[in-house]
């Protein structure tokens, strides 16, 4: 699957994890050991300027799209 904001691939799929793996992700994000590093968040309609600066090469942590925001 191409995206229709540019050449990135979409992948998609489900997890196996057991509730053992969930636990430690969840215990080593609570004590902090586990930091994402979220750079930006976009609403659903500022999704092509997210892909706009991916492409662009000024993406450096995650990209959250918050489906339930408003615009900013």
């Amino acid at each position: 699957l191409k995206s229709a904001f540019g050449m990135h691939k979409i992948i998609g799929g489900t997890s196996f994890a057991t509730s053992a793996s969930l636990e430690k992700i969840v215990h080593l994000t609570q004590s902090g050991a586990n930091k994402p590093i979220i750079e930006a968040i976009f609403s659903l309609d500022q999704i092509k300027d997210a892909y706009t600066q991916i492409d662009q090469g000024h993406k450096r942590g995650n990209y959250i799209i918050d489906f339930g925001m408003q615009n900013r």
